[in-house]
């Protein structure tokens, strides 16, 4: 990212169905539906729904929220979805087999364009695996302090330059021959009064 803001966390609206904060930026300052939302720990979540002055962001732990990861350890991708609890997150579409352990560190993967890539997300607190299901059981504490920050960052992405091109430039057309004047006759060796050619 090549720019950010703070802003301070106003209001908050945390219940069983929604956890969201109000926070004293909005449009006036380029905030943006969609835009990635950070605290010192890692991700903090999303903005929702932006006025005038300020925005609403809905946390990572919200029950409605997904977001990209990858594991720190493997690279491995998945999605982490909010659980309503804000000490947790869930990795509901791993397969038993899947390579994670407790202790692994989460990021983002930056698939989707909505938050820059290797961001902390969390960390696996428990994995469960039970022979007897297709998916496993996997838990996230999140990285960032949902329940105590006082401030967040919002962030902007910086577009990827074009890759510069290795292909050898285009070799030019070759030239053609230039055609005699209109009008102008090309020289002939003079010749004496018989044609023949004069010495």
């Amino acid at each position: 990212t090549n720019r950010f803001i703070i802003g301070n966390i106003m209001d908050l609206d945390i219940d069983a169905f929604r956890e969201r904060v109000l926070v004293d930026k909005g449009a006036r300052d380029g905030v943006f539906v969609g835009q990635a939302v950070l605290d010192s720990g890692g991700v903090f979540g999303q903005v929702a729904r932006v006025g005038e002055l300020t925005s609403e962001v809905i946390l990572v732990s919200d029950g409605t929220h997904a977001i990209p990861v990858q594991v720190n350890r493997n690279g491995m991708r998945t999605i982490a979805v909010g659980t309503g609890d804000m000490t947790r997150l869930k990795l509901p579409y791993l397969s038993t087999s899947a390579d994670v352990i407790a202790g692994d560190l989460l990021v983002t993967s930056g698939l989707g364009g909505g938050f820059p890539a290797g961001y902390p997300v969390g960390t696996i607190s428990e994995v469960k695996r039970d022979p007897a299901q297709s998916l496993a059981e996997v838990e996230v504490r999140p990285a960032a302090a949902l329940d105590r920050s006082r401030e967040v960052m919002f962030v902007w992405l910086t577009p990827e330059a074009p890759a510069p091109s290795s292909a050898p430039p285009p070799a030019s057309a070759p030239q053609p021959a230039s055609a005699p004047s209109p009008g102008r006759r090309a020289a002939t060796a003079p010749t004496g009064q018989n044609g023949a050619p004069k010495k």
